[in-house]
């Protein structure tokens, strides 16, 4: 039903253009201080802006807030995608897909403040009152960025009319040092019983705060809390970083004494201050001789993190008291009584807070005589105050919520288990507790009637306490509550509640949410205009006597915070959405969210007019009627929006498509690119028999055409470099102008070394560095190091890491604590893929061929084919099988170099059992060659080298740590070397420690993408360390000092 008071206009008469919007958008953030919270102050504003806007006669001013409210719930949805349903930016484009984003961040954040556009209310030329000063705003707006006030004064524009907390404070320049800092969280937390709420209540006590710092003259009371509110901001965003973001407190200096700070353990750490008053202040008179004034009604939703109960009854008094008695009573509550709860008392807390929720009504002064009389009923009177106990039930409150919803980052370790008020404190909060308290009757004190407005009796004794029996306390909240009717079975209101036990069926709630939808116009705002609603909607429900307005109200609230939590998760709770159709209620309230139930219900309008008025009857079917037609074409455009919305729904999933196949595109990319900056080059030269008389360097094996009887020159011989010849030549070919063209004299070079090395090999490895090639400068290093910084990069977190590197002469075992090696735990097994591939070479000769010359095709065959046993005698039993039933046996083709340059394994399904292929082929019939051969890796004694295997070195390994290191160092096993490529070999280890490491001991390999590489990427990631040049000799460093500075620096 449309406002009696408002043009008859429809929604659709007029739209704004771009310009009004605009326009809209600045008259609105330039005028932030016409809409004060009080009442009908919103609807005034909205009535001067509407005609600084010229739109009178074409919107009204509850359209324009409309459009207002739209523009702002657009902008927080763009700006904070996560909180919505799905995780993605309503839209599918982002924010630079809305044109008004932009304009809507400079108003929220204060930089559209224009003082020419700032408007006057309606007869009041007067410059603004003093309300500016509230707690309330106050606590707002000092949150505010006061960028604003930067760009204000960067334009030329004035000052005046900035609201409180915009202002830049120019005239003090005063930086705080860190011992100052800290002195300031040390006091603020340890007088927090001053800061009250109370209006002026803040300046006095920052005030207080500044002059115990002795900053007085070079900080003002507003820099000092803007300073608190900064540092507060900090700490919620690293305890509680938004979704997606890493945080790392320990970056900031003042996260653990802000922490101490919040949970109350600096309580004690500073002297209790008096707040500091002076004569200049505002409200002077006020406090001298107060006058009970009547304050207008706030919202209290922007207050709830800060206040408890007892301190909003507090705040919402206002001037009605005496400042320094409340005050007074505040620090007395935090000083003087010193009691702590028991696990007892706590639970009798709960138990009594959840039985009588009823005390609790919201009302003004409700909280604090409820929570005087729970105090009594627990016998602690004296020992305790209302104020600490509802200060108790808070944090207990937000205890729970914090393990139920974490906020994402900021999972508990224990979870809601470790905690022991957790389902008490869940039935409590979820009404399963409501009969299990005592019932108790608010304790009023002489000092609380003042408060109400009805000061005591003079024969009354100063704060006298008096009790009421149960039915009178009841009656007297009911007959307080304006918010609370009761109906009778006729329908009339009666003045205590009866006994409503009414259950509502599905029907019932089916039709609530139906005609609560339909009568949306019904409930303004305006004063008792809910209750008059809720009242026929029950009449329509049939419910009388039934229920009350009360209990169909919360119903309905009941109803939508399901509906919220449903479908806007919070943070962590992701995997609530699936919950979303078990809610027999989601879609009804969705339609009813999204206004589709408009027409659907039966419309309320209040009593029916009375008997013989026909022509308003008829006046009420023309109105009707004209509703539907309106209706009808409400109806027209949401279809014709529905096909827009599906329209760009399937755009959306076209362009989801497109961008998926693009990102497709980039990782190939990427990986090509990695390919690229990853030469993999043979440290080695060959011989061909075709062409003895050439020898090929590195990469030059391509230009082999036949690699048959490659014959092998190695540098390296059991993992020492031996041959300076060969290794010369393979550098001349890599830095030469085949290669990469290295100017020696400007690069540097980081090459690894086995652990352990001679020192003569080392000596000799720097002359020819420093004096042959002459590099700039130069890094020796392990290639296990190089693998460990590689891990911790990636797992920052870490602080221990096991390095496994099997290559081609050897296997190690080093150990790594925060990126230095621990000599004494390091092993080495004597085993690597040399052994095995001329292991396989023998097998296969005395079995099948001689291959003793073929180094080249063995080695391929081995990669091809060969893998790590998960059960040895399992698969030696498979291998013995005839026919099928023999799973291991594969049949290899060898190259001829001629129509096969390379061999390949025939599958499974392709092998002829007889091993006559009428291909012509040359056929190697390998069965349990295949996971022999690797399992020399975790047996050595097989081939007859009396060594431990991987899994008894790494055990010993980690055994001669530190008990405490042991678990870290089990749970952090990296593989690196070209054997650990072998299939099945990253399960195979871990099952073999499983059963050698104790089972409350986590065990954990990693395999990485590419471990031949691994050691590579590491020294890549060295390189641009900003510590590498700390780290290398430089030639100039090696001429003066010789190969001692070599032995100082590089500890191999």
């Amino acid at each position: 039903m449309m406002d009696a008071f408002s043009p008859n206009l429809t929604e659709d008469s007029y739209k704004m253009s771009e310009d009004d919007i605009r326009r809209l958008i600045k008259f609105r953030a330039s005028n932030e201080l016409l809409f004060t919270g009080k009442r009908n102050s919103a609807k005034i504003a909205w009535s001067v802006i509407l005609r600084a806007l010229d739109l009178q006669g074409k919107l009204t001013a509850e359209q324009i807030a409309k459009k207002w409210d739209n523009l702002r719930s657009k902008y927080k949805d763009l700006k904070q995608p996560d909180q919505s349903a799905d995780g993605e930016q309503p839209g599918g484009g982002g924010a630079e897909s809305w044109p008004w984003f932009r304009m809507m961040d400079d108003a929220m954040h204060g930089r559209l403040y224009n003082s020419r556009m700032a408007l006057g209310l309606p007869g009041d030329g007067r410059r603004r009152r003093d309300d500016d000063n509230d707690v309330l705003e106050f606590l707002i707006k000092t949150e505010m960025d006061d960028s604003a006030a930067a760009e204000s004064a960067d334009g030329g524009e004035s000052a005046e009319g900035l609201p409180v907390g915009w202002r830049r404070m120019s005239e003090c320049s005063y930086k705080m040092s860190e011992e100052e800092t800290e002195r300031l969280i040390k006091i603020r937390a340890a007088n927090e019983a001053i800061f009250t709420g109370k209006k002026n209540s803040a300046k006095m006590a920052w005030r207080a705060v500044l002059h115990q710092l002795g900053l007085q003259g070079k900080l003002s009371t507003e820099q000092l809390a803007k300073k608190w509110d900064n540092l507060k901001r900090r700490y919620k965003e690293l305890r509680f970083p938004p979704r997606g973001v890493e945080s790392n407190p320990s970056s900031w200096p003042w996260f653990q004494s802000m922490d101490d700070a919040m949970e109350g353990r600096l309580a004690g750490a500073a002297p209790a201050l008096a707040p500091v008053f002076v004569a200049e202040d505002e409200d002077c008179e006020m406090l001298l001789s107060p006058a009970p004034r009547k304050r207008a009604r706030r919202s209290r939703s922007g207050m709830a993190e800060f206040l408890s109960e007892s301190e909003l009854d507090m705040l919402i008094c206002g001037h009605d008291k005496s400042a320094s008695l409340a005050l007074g009573d505040l620090r007395r509550s935090g000083a003087d009584l010193g009691y702590r709860l028991t696990d007892e008392d706590i639970q009798k807390l709960v138990e009594l807070r959840a039985a009588n929720k009823a005390l609790f009504t919201g009302r003004r002064n409700s909280a604090k005589p409820a929570w005087r009389a729970i105090v009594k009923e627990m016998g602690l009177t004296g020992k305790i105050t209302p104020d600490q106990v509802a200060k108790k039930w808070d944090n207990l409150k937000t205890k729970f919520k914090d393990l139920k919803f974490p906020p994402r980052g900021a999972e508990p370790q224990g979870g809601a288990a470790s905690w022991p008020w957790f389902q008490l404190m869940s039935d409590a909060l979820e009404g399963r507790l409501a009969g299990k308290g005592v019932q108790v009757a608010p304790v009023w004190s002489g000092e609380d009637d003042a408060i109400s407005g009805s000061p005591p009796s003079a024969d009354a004794p100063e704060a006298a306490i008096y009790e009421m029996d149960d039915a009178r306390a009841v009656a007297d909240l009911c007959r307080s509550d304006d918010s609370i009717t009761y109906i009778d079975a006729s329908g009339e209101e009666c003045a205590a509640p009866p006994e409503l036990a009414y259950k509502m069926s599905e029907q019932d709630t089916r039709r609530l949410i139906t005609l609560r939808a339909a009568n949306e116009d019904l409930f303004t705002g305006r004063r008792n205009a809910a209750k008059a609603a809720w009242k026929a909607i029950i009449q329509q429900l049939d419910l009388q006597g039934k229920v009350s307005t009360y209990q169909v109200a919360k119903k309905w609230d009941n109803l939508k915070r399901r509906f919220k939590d449903l479908k806007y998760p919070p943070p962590g709770m992701d995997n609530m959405t699936e919950g979303a159709a078990s809610w027999p209620w989601f879609h009804l309230m969705d339609d009813a969210m999204e206004g589709r139930l408009v027409c659907n219900g039966s419309l309320v309008g209040g009593p029916e007019p009375p008997v013989g008025g026909g022509g308003d009857r008829a006046v009420l079917e023309q109105q009707r009627a004209a509703l539907e037609q309106e209706w009808m074409a409400l109806d027209r455009e949401r279809a014709s929006a529905r096909a827009e919305r599906e329209w760009l729904k399937r755009e959306r999933v076209a362009l989801e498509r497109d961008r998926a196949l693009l990102e497709l595109e980039r990782v190939a990319l990427g990986r090509e690119r990695e390919l690229l900056d990853q030469s993999v080059i043979p440290n080695c030269q060959f011989r061909s028999k075709t062409s003895r008389m050439k020898t090929f360097t590195a990469n030059q094996l391509d230009e082999i055409k036949d690699p048959s009887a490659l014959f092998y020159i190695l540098p390296f011989q059991k993992g020492y470099l031996v041959n300076w010849d060969v290794q010369r030549k393979v550098w001349d070919h890599l830095f030469g102008k085949e290669m990469f063209k290295v100017d020696f004299a400007d690069s540097s070079i980081i090459i690894s070394e086995p652990y352990f090395n001679f020192t003569s090999i080392q000596e000799s490895m720097n002359e020819i560095l420093f004096e042959e090639y002459r590099f700039q400068s130069a890094l020796r290093i392990n290639a296990g190091s190089l693998s460990a910084r590689r891990y911790f990069r990636s797992e920052p977190y870490e602080l221990c890491s096991l390095v496994v590197d099997s290559g081609f002469s050897f296997t190690h075992i080093a150990p790594y604590c925060r990126g230095s090696r621990m000599k004494d735990a390091i092993r080495r097994i004597n085993v690597g893929g040399k052994l095995l591939t001329n292991h396989l070479k023998e097998i296969i000769s005395y079995r099948q061929l001689h291959v003793m010359d073929e180094t080249h095709v063995i080695n391929q065959v081995k990669e091809d084919v060969c893998f790590v046993s998960q059960d040895f005698y399992r698969d030696m039993a498979v291998a013995q099988l005839k026919g099928q039933d023999n799973t291991v046996m594969r049949d290899y083709v060898l190259p001829d170099f001629s129509g096969i340059k390379k061999g390949f394994c025939k599958p499974a399904e392709q092998v002829v059992q007889s091993g006559k292929y009428k291909t012509g082929e040359q056929i190697l019939r390998l069965a349990n060659e295949r996971f022999a051969v690797p399992e020399i890796l975790f047996h050595p004694s097989d081939v007859g080298i009396q060594e431990m295997g991987i899994p008894e070195a790494i055990v010993d390994s980690v055994r001669s740590l530190s008990e405490d290191m042991q678990p870290h160092m089990y749970g952090n096993i990296i593989l690196t070397g070209g054997n650990v490529l072998f299939p099945g070999f990253r399960e195979r280890l871990e099952a073999e420690l499983r059963a050698l490491v104790p089972a409350h001991v986590p065990v954990k390999v990693t395999l990485p993408d590419n471990p031949i590489t691994y050691a590579w990427e590491g020294g890549k990631l060295l390189a641009n360390d900003p510590d590498y040049e700390e780290m290398v000799v430089t030639r100039d460093d090696y001429e003066e000092n010789g190969h001692f500075v070599c032995e100082e620096k590089f500890d191999i």
